[in-house]
């Protein structure tokens, strides 16, 4: 396993949707295979740090999704007043 990159929120800004998409599955196995191994007592630091980076990811990734319905919505609205 991989440890914890710790992205910058200008990195993380700027990642295709695909990147992004990729990193959260990646985070999300890591913390499940952390949590599944217990025992591990050095693991706690590093699911932290998952954890973190998650929440990162996860709220770029709403902040995108939001930005793109607000988007459709205006467009919408827009088509409206042109009928």
């Amino acid at each position: 396993m991989r440890f914890v990159r710790k992205a910058g929120l200008d990195v993380i800004g700027h990642m295709s949707d695909n990147d992004l998409y990729r990193q959260i599955d990646y985070i999300r196995k890591s913390i499940f295979n952390i949590r599944k191994k217990r025992d591990n007592d050095g693991g706690k630091n590093i699911l932290k740090d998952f954890q973190e980076e998650f929440c990162y990811f996860f709220r770029e990734l709403e902040t995108r999704e939001m930005r793109k319905k607000i988007h459709e919505e205006y467009l919408a609205s827009i088509h409206k007043t042109l009928k």
